[in-house]
């Protein structure tokens, strides 16, 4: 039986790969009589995950996804733990490691795991197509600043003025401290850390945030008098209108940091973990940035989908807030903005869903394939 069930788990492989969306489970009740194909013991069976996404994939794009594409996801191995250990089902008895499963029972972080290994090995390539950091001509007579605090607000104008000449620093800078409401501010610096490096859950990121100090870059009171005690209280100035920021740098427009949902968020978190094992931080920075990023971002964002902070630690994030906002007042820093800005918290509790996330990776792969069918 184990001989003649792996041969029909062959037969299924082949039909996933030419593009077939048959349910395992079907397969098996249905193909067992003259479907089973010829059992080759130099061979492993993909993962039960892999035939799952696969079997995502085709049921995505009309027709199935190119066979070079279906060898990679059969091929990869799942983020965060190796090779694929998961076994099909039905194809006799099972002696080691996990128990077998079917495929379409799998949870949706195991596909995310295979998909995020896919779209890092699609990104890797255009690692010689990311731009080349390069400073304009230094125009040493425009104002001088130093742009700090919300980092996923900062760091689009920053390189933007560098790219104008204007890299940050030098004598008598002002120290420009960007700050939003606490949720966003959170939410902002999750985005920042998981569009650049391996960054924990939103979850985890939040839980630590409650059992100790906020991050640095989260904490505009505590940005502010870190920098005072270097350059003087009267150089701190705290910005809460983003309308406003253009004409204290002396510059007509800044770009607005891209929009991004929960759930794309946490698919670039995946596909950053998975780019560490293949590229150095500043390529996986750069493909992060400047090519999923963008592509998640031109996605449509349903308002409820934005991150935002789950019930239960909505009370200690208006807390922190409030002190946060009484601080920046009593330390007399100038403000530009209304103050009341920063305890003005969003109604969304959104956090990513696994679901959300697997849609978002499928939607990737398969533009990726039709782009790949389209160049050959």
């Amino acid at each position: 039986m184990a001989s003649e069930g792996t041969g029909i788990a062959w037969a299924w492989v082949e039909h996933l790969r030419a593009g077939g969306t048959t349910a395992w489970s079907s397969w098996l009740a249905e193909g067992a009589v003259g479907a089973a194909g010829t059992p080759d013991a130099t061979r492993v069976l993909p993962g039960a995950q892999n035939l799952a996404l696969l079997r995502r994939l085709n049921l995505a794009a009309p027709g199935g996804v190119d066979p070079r594409t279906a060898d990679a996801v059969l091929a990869a191995s799942a983020t965060g733990r190796g090779r694929p250990v998961y076994t099909l089902a039905g194809l006799g008895p099972h002696r080691w490691g996990p128990p077998p499963v079917d495929p379409d029972t799998l949870a949706d972080a195991e596909l995310v795991r295979i998909a995020a290994s896919v779209l890092a090995d699609r990104l890797v390539p255009r690692a010689d197509r990311l731009s080349v950091p390069r400073a304009g001509r230094p125009r040493p007579w425009r104002r001088r600043y130093r742009l700090v605090g919300d980092p996923w607000w900062a760091d689009p104008a920053r390189e933007r003025l560098v790219a104008a000449g204007r890299p940050p620093g030098g004598a008598g800078s002002v120290v420009l401290v960007l700050a939003r409401p606490l949720d966003e501010m959170l939410a902002d610096g999750w985005t920042a850390r998981a569009t650049s490096r391996a960054a924990v859950t939103y979850d985890r990121w939040l839980g630590q945030a409650a059992r100790g100090r906020l991050p640095f870059a989260t904490d505009a009171y505590a940005t502010a008098e870190t920098w005072a005690e270097r350059v003087g209280r009267r150089r701190v100035h705290v910005v809460l209108d983003p309308e406003a920021l253009p004409g204290l740098l002396g510059v007509r427009s800044l770009p607005a940091p891209p929009v991004l949902g929960a759930d794309a968020v946490e698919l670039c978190r995946r596909v950053a973990i998975a780019l560490g094992h293949r590229v150095d931080p500043a390529t996986r920075r750069g493909l992060l940035r400047e090519v999923l990023v963008p592509r998640l971002a031109s996605l449509p964002v349903g308002p409820r989908r934005r991150l935002g902070i789950p019930a239960r630690h909505r009370d200690w994030v208006a807390e922190r807030a409030e002190a946060i906002r009484a601080g920046i007042e009593a330390g007399g820093y100038p403000v530009v903005g209304d103050p009341a800005v920063l305890t003005a918290l969003g109604p969304s509790t959104a956090r990513p869903r696994g679901a959300g996330v697997l849609e978002l990776a499928v939607g990737q792969l398969v533009a990726a394939d039709r782009e790949t069918q389209g160049v050959s």
